[in-house]
């Protein structure tokens, strides 16, 4: 009896640290994210500072670039990799599909708002500005 007792008087005291080990595992898990786009963000960083309005060489052509990289590759790289940390292939399929589905989101709201969703070609995109409030 004193020893079920005593196991379950340890189990209800807190760990010292088990915040810290927590925080620590949710940062590395959020590192681990980053960590292999890092290439792609050096790259998107670079294509800013060459070709944008005030860079060191603009060329509106390879600026129009720019925005679209920051919106919607990083975040699906981001997401990728995270999705297969979780569980490999089948994690990376799934966790494309957030980010994307933002992305679309975001057009058909920017479509619905400029009232230009007469000139959209893709009927789900249609179908969204109608339904929008």
């Amino acid at each position: 009896m004193s020893t079920t007792s005593a196991a379950a008087e340890q189990e209800t005291q807190k760990q010292p640290g088990a915040l810290r080990v927590g925080v620590q595992k949710v940062g590395s898990f959020m590192s681990g994210m980053i960590m292999p786009i890092i290439p792609a963000l050096i790259a998107w960083g670079l294509v800013t500072a060459f070709f944008i309005d005030v860079g060191w060489t603009p060329n509106e052509a390879l600026a129009s670039i720019v925005g679209p990289m920051i919106h919607y590759l990083l975040p699906i790289l981001i997401a990728v990799q995270g999705g297969k940390m979780v569980y490999d292939m089948r994690g990376r399929s799934s966790a494309l599909l957030l980010p994307s589905v933002s992305s679309l989101a975001r057009i058909g709201s920017y479509t619905c708002s400029t009232k230009s969703w007469l000139l959209v070609r893709t009927p789900w995109m249609r179908s969204t500005c109608l339904s929008a409030p």
